[in-house]
């Protein structure tokens, strides 16, 4: 199941990715069937400090993503596995953590458990992931003790207020748009009484972050030559050129950093991005070559 290009995301999903493609293997069925659902267990850090760290830390752990109160970070590509959440569920799972950060308000740890359970309703829309395949790392410790003990985020969430079955609800209150094309906007955030919380500043900052992604599969010929990135992104290295009269068969499309960008599958089984053409405050340039 894809989201449709008309879907409307409440919050940007930023990609700065930090692990490499395939560290920690592949994905028993070739993607994603469950989410698992994490906090961070630190309340002295926030979502910046616990990326730094798991970024250095990632030969032990990672998970694919982080939210925060004002963002949402990916740091490692979801298409591949991450350690987070013991031996088998890591086979199967993408997952996220919430920062604890204690020098949030509450209504800031509301505002990023939304963000969380948003990012699982764009995961779960985008790879067709079951509704009832979204666990709390408290689940997985339930169903395999043998690999893990944690009971995160249940005891987190209940200091604001928050219910695992509430969070569930509010996943599938943003699910359930996503894959009707609709706005998410619209969704209340959790915590919300008469007005939803602030969202992510997309209108205005829309060349920041990857605001869109869906899966779309076609042929790109380029007209002129095209640098391609190992990330959305033109700080990202840089992996390949394309050439006029050459063309790559691509199968997800990335929108913002300023472009739109195609993924598709390189040789060595790594992603590649190419952009193929400008993006900027919601416009779109001309494309730098024909898609079939």
């Amino acid at each position: 199941m894809a989201i449709p290009k008309s879907a409307k995301f409440k919050y940007e999903i930023i990609q700065d990715y930090k692990v490499s493609n395939g560290k920690a293997g592949r994905f028993a069925a070739g993607k994603p069937t469950w989410v698992v659902v994490h906090s961070s267990g630190n309340p002295n850090a926030g979502i910046d400090s616990e990326i730094a760290y798991m970024a250095r830390n990632q030969d032990y752990a990672f998970v694919q993503s982080w939210a925060g109160h004002n963002k949402i970070i990916e740091i490692a590509n979801t298409d591949y596995p991450a350690w987070g959440a013991g031996r088998t569920a890591n086979k199967y799972a993408v997952q996220i953590e919430v920062t604890e950060d204690k020098r949030l308000t509450k209504s800031q740890k509301l505002q990023a458990i939304d963000r969380e359970a948003f990012w699982v309703a764009v995961q779960c829309a985008y790879y067709g992931i079951p509704l009832n395949k979204v666990y709390s790392h408290a689940d997985i410790s339930r169903m395999y003790p043998q690999d893990t003990n944690h009971t995160d985020p249940i005891a987190f969430f209940k200091t604001v207020g928050v219910s695992w079955s509430a969070f569930k609800e509010q996943v599938k209150k943003y699910h359930n748009v996503l894959v009707a094309g609709g706005d998410t906007n619209k969704i209340a955030s959790l915590g919300a009484k008469n007005t939803t919380v602030t969202a992510s500043k997309q209108s205005a900052s829309t060349s920041t972050g990857i605001v869109k992604k869906y899966a779309e599969k076609g042929v790109f010929y380029p007209n002129e030559t095209i640098i391609v990135r190992d990330v959305p992104s033109t700080k990202a290295n840089i992996v390949a050129r394309y050439y006029k009269g050459e063309n790559l068969t691509y199968h997800t499309v990335h929108i913002g950093n300023g472009y739109v960008w195609l993924e598709y599958l390189r040789n060595n089984g790594k992603s590649g991005f190419i952009p193929i053409r400008e993006y900027n405050n919601g416009k779109y340039g001309k494309v730098w070559g024909t898609i079939k």
